[in-house]
């Protein structure tokens, strides 16, 4: 949408106002940067949500290391244990797998 009006302007230089061909120069220019800027604008967030990716021990569930996704950890996490327990992160499963960490306890309902 930022780069149609120049285009359209430089296609109009080009073709009808040669005396002012010495504009087409920094159009060019200027569609270049702008470019360039916009896949700049674009790419860093799809790098960066890349990077929330770690590699995991989980040697206390006796499975190799594991590459994992943290923002989808995350929200697994939240869909599945959040039902019965509202108690964060830190507990274990009430579909009886363990968090990370395989030295804690199993949290007990009082119910």
């Amino acid at each position: 949408m930022v780069l149609s009006p120049l285009l359209f302007v430089k296609v109009l230089v080009a073709r009808y106002y040669k005396s002012y061909h010495s504009l087409l120069a920094p159009i060019r220019l200027t569609i270049f940067v702008l470019s360039f800027v916009l896949i700049g604008i674009t790419s860093g967030p799809s790098l960066t949500h890349h990077a929330r990716m770690q590699t995991v021990s989980l040697a206390a569930l006796n499975l190799p290391p594991t590459a994992i996704h943290l923002d989808m950890a995350t929200s697994t996490m939240e869909k599945r244990c959040s039902k019965c327990q509202n108690h964060g992160p830190h507990r274990w499963c009430s579909q009886g797998r363990a968090g990370l960490a395989g030295d804690r306890e199993p949290y007990e309902s009082s119910a």
